[in-house]
């Protein structure tokens, strides 16, 4: 995860980068890739780190990190 800040506006970007290696008979080196970027709010990472970190302690649950629905100007 990368996180930047998005001008003067107080959001945050986050920028998410998935990737599994699943080699096949063929590729050794195929991997399965996604990329995803959502604009949240500051305080909506801070929940995210407490769900994390209880998924972490507990080895189950789920982390939630919602995005916003506001388009910004800047």
């Amino acid at each position: 995860m990368k996180y930047y800040s998005i001008g003067k506006s107080g959001y945050i970007g986050v920028e998410v980068n998935l990737e599994s290696n699943v080699s096949t008979e063929y590729r050794q080196e195929e991997k399965n890739k996604i990329k995803l970027e959502i604009i949240v709010e500051p305080n909506a990472i801070d929940n995210f780190q407490k769900e994390l970190f209880n998924i972490a302690s507990r080895e189950e649950g789920v982390a939630t990190l919602p995005g916003t629905n506001n388009i910004l100007y800047i």
